[in-house]
C-alpha cells in the first residue's frame, strides 16, 4: 500500500506538471514546475514564486537561472548591483533582453547581454554610441551602427546580424554545444514522463510493476531529475 501511495503521488504530480508550461530553474539546476509569478521588485532583489498543488515557494533572483511563463523566457542577469529577471527578446551568443525599473511591472528598458557575462543597458537616446562601444570587437557592426543602419526599434536585427557576422568558430561551437545539452535534458524529461505513464497504466490494471521499469526509473532517479523518484525507487525495491 505504501508503494502505491508513493507511486500515485508521483503520477499525479507528473500529470499536473504536464499541464503546466511554467517552470523555474534554480541556480543548482533543479527544475520546478507549477504556476510561476514574478513579484514586484524590491530594492536589492527580485522575487519569483512557484506554486504547485502542494505549496508555494519563493526564490530570490540570485537563486535562479531562468523561468518560463507561458511562452516567455526570463533569465536572471546581473545588472548593476543586483540580479534582475530579464525577458528574452532575441536569443543568441549576444542576446537582447528587457527588464523592469523598480516599482514597475512593465518590461521596457533594453539590455544587451553576451554569454561571456558582459552586459550593457541600451538607452533610448544615444543608443548608437553605447551599442557601438559595447560591440567594438566587431568592426562591421560598429560601422553599420555609425552609418545609422539601425534604429532603436531595430535592436533585434542588430543582434541577429552580430551573431551571424561576428562570432568566431569557437564561440559558435560553444553555443551549439549548449543547445545540444539543453535538448538532451528535455529528452530525458520526455522519456521520464512516458515511463511514469506506463507505470500508471500497470497500476490501473492491477499489474505488478516489471523490473525493467524499475531499472529505468533507477537511471532517472540517480541522475539530475526529481529527488522524489529516489523515494519511489527505495519503496519499490524494499
Amino acid at each position: 500500500m505504501r508503494i502505491l501511495l508513493v507511486l500515485s503521488f508521483l503520477i499525479t504530480s507528473s500529470l499536473y506538471t504536464q499541464a503546466q508550461t511554467d517552470y523555474l530553474i534554480t541556480s543548482s539546476k533543479d527544475t520546478l514546475r507549477g504556476k510561476v509569478s514574478l513579484l514586484l521588485q524590491e530594492k536589492l532583489t527580485e522575487k519569483v514564486t512557484v506554486t504547485t498543488e502542494n505549496e508555494t515557494r519563493t526564490f530570490h533572483s540570485g537563486q535562479i537561472i531562468a523561468v518560463r511563463i507561458n511562452e516567455d523566457l526570463y533569465k536572471s542577469i546581473k545588472h548593476g548591483d543586483k540580479y534582475r529577471m530579464m525577458k528574452e527578446i532575441t536569443p543568441g551568443y549576444l542576446g537582447l533582453y528587457s527588464f523592469r525599473f523598480e516599482d514597475n511591472y512593465d518590461f521596457d528598458p533594453k539590455f544587451l547581454y553576451k554569454v561571456t557575462g558582459e552586459g550593457q543597458e541600451i538607452p533610448t537616446f544615444g543608443f548608437r554610441s553605447v551599442a557601438a562601444d559595447f560591440l567594438s570587437e566587431c568592426p562591421s557592426i560598429v560601422q553599420a551602427i555609425k552609418n545609422k543602419a539601425y534604429k532603436i526599434s531595430d535592436l533585434s536585427s542588430l543582434v541577429n546580424d552580430y551573431n551571424t557576422q561576428c562570432l568566431n568558430t569557437e564561440a559558435k561551437s560553444n553555443v551549439t554545444e549548449g543547445v545540444k545539452e539543453i535538448s538532451g535534458l528535455l529528452d530525458q524529461v520526455t522519456e521520464l514522463q512516458q515511463l511514469l505513464r506506463d507505470i500508471q497504466s500497470k497500476k490501473d490494471a492491477g499489474e505488478k510493476i516489471p523490473q525493467y521499469m524499475i531499472n529505468a526509473l533507477e537511471v532517472h532517479a540517480w541522475g539530475n531529475l526529481n529527488g522524489d523518484l529516489r523515494v519511489l525507487l527505495q519503496q519499490l525495491t524494499q
